[in-house]
Formats: C-alpha cells, structure tokens, sequence
C-alpha cells in the first residue's frame, strides 16, 4: 500500500482542491518529510511545469507520480467537454491531450473529474454525454498511443450534475469502449452519493478501479451516514491497483467559510471535524 497527497504549482487558485500550492521544490519536499509515497499534480497546462525539473526534483525527494488531475482545467481554464460551444471543447481536449503527453514521460495516468463538464441547462443528458464520449474516445486514444492510462472519477452533485456516482460512471465507461479508461471512485464523493461505499467498490472491482482512501478530503464537509458505510470496512473493500492513492483537501481549508459557493456546506451538510487522511 502507497500513499500519496495532491499538490499545485503556487499560481494555483486558493480553490484549488489540494493539499499544498506552493513551489514545486517546497511541496515535494513537505510531502517527502511527512513520509508520503507519491503526488497527485494539479495542472492547468502542461506548461506549467519543466519536465526535466520535475523529474530532478521527484528523484530527488524520493517521489512518484503515479497520476495528474483536470480539474483546474475546468475551473480556471473555464473549459470542459459538454460545453455546446466546439471551439471551447476543442481547447479542453487540447488541455487533457497537453496532460497526457506530459503524463506518459512519468509514467503517470490522467484524472478526468470536473473537465468533462456539465449538462448545460436546458439541455438532456444524452445530448451532452454525446459530447463527452466524443471528447474521451479522442483523448483516450490518444493516450492509448503513448502507453497513458486515463481515470474517470464521479463527483459528487453539489460540484457538478453529470456522473455523479459509480453506477453511473460504469455506464459512462461500458458506453466510451475505451479499454485505457479505467474507474476511479473517491470516498469523499461516494459518501454523498453512492448508497452503499462498500457495494459499489464491489461492483467498481469489476472495471478494474484505482481509489481514493476514506477521509481523502480531511476537513471537508460531508453527510452523515448509516451503520453500512465503508468507514468500518475500511480498505479491505477497496480494489488496490498498487499505485498511491491521493488523499485531497477539502476545498483548500478545514473551516465551511473557506468553502466556495455552492458547496455542500452551503446546502445544510455539517462539517466533518479535522483528521489526518486516514481517520
């Protein structure tokens, strides 16, 4: 078993769902001395980052980087692939396509979260996941080329209405036919909207699934649940890939004020108390 954190370069937005935003070189080495196995990197661009550097500096401190996260993607680039707009889904495609070529020098795979995008309003569900598998089936081959693995990871409703629990994810999946796109279900999302944790973990194993671990968002908000959740059951659920799991930051900080509009404690879900990620 592996662990890791999620990180960013410090032009960052304080939103950004990560741990540390900071230098490079200062939030490899926190990670490393907290005795973390790898790190979850939260681009915008590929551009972001110098390759060679941060090949010198995972050496360096010892680190993996067994994945790279979409989201800021979506939310600062203000791109995603169910936008109606082609030219817009066009640069989101260009985005991922940037991730993934930089993703194949590590190793690495991709995480699509938030950057698949929305159901626009006033528009169906089939109509924008039209648009979505389109944007996939041409990020995930190319992927495929370069020997890259993409993760599609449901989220939860308070953040985005589209592939918000595993069941739905696994039709996403079955409809794309992408055999390099694999499941990536989040505890934090799931104990919003997954019935039972353990029962779709179950089902998960079945796409061949990689995780992320009970109270991977330390701090942040969620719902309580009932006595069959997978807090008892833990990781003896969970379908291990092998590679770091990615303990996040609940929406950069402990405290509901530090929370952007509309997330779950603005919605009347009470602030779970601080632990460490595996509380």
């Amino acid at each position: 078993m592996k662990i890791g954190l999620a990180i960013a370069p410090e032009n960052a937005s304080p939103l950004a769902f990560v741990v540390y935003r900071d230098r490079l070189e200062v939030a490899l080495e926190k990670a490393a001395r907290l005795g973390y196995d790898g790190v979850e990197l939260a681009l915008r661009d590929a551009a972001e980052v110098d390759p060679e550097r941060l090949g010198a500096l995972l050496a360096q401190y010892g680190l993996e980087l067994p994945a790279i996260s979409t989201g800021r993607v979506f939310s600062e680039g203000q791109v995603w692939c169910t936008h109606p707009d082609p030219a817009i889904r066009r640069r989101a495609v260009a985005h991922i396509k940037g991730l993934i070529a930089l993703a194949a020098r590590f190793g690495a795979r991709v995480n699509l979260g938030r950057v698949r995008g929305p159901i626009p309003e006033g528009e169906t569900r089939e109509a924008a996941q039209e648009r979505f598998l389109e944007c996939l089936q041409e990020c995930a081959g190319y992927a495929a080329t370069l020997g890259v693995e993409l993760l599609l990871e449901p989220v939860n409703r308070y953040e985005i209405n589209y592939i918000n629990s595993v069941p739905e994810a696994l039709e996403v999946l079955r409809a794309a036919g992408c055999p390099n796109v694999r499941l990536m279900p989040d505890v934090f999302h799931m104990n919003i909207e997954d019935g039972s944790i353990p029962g779709s973990l179950i089902l998960a194993g079945e796409a061949r699934c990689g995780q992320q671990p009970p109270g991977a968002r330390a701090g942040a908000p969620q719902p309580a649940r009932g006595p069959d959740d997978a807090r008892g059951a833990r990781l003896s659920w969970v379908c291990h890939s092998g590679d770091p799991a990615i303990p996040r930051s609940g929406h950069g900080g402990a405290s509901s004020d530090s929370l952007p509009a509309g997330a779950p404690a603005e919605r009347g879900l009470a602030p779970a108390p601080l632990r460490p990620p595996w509380g």
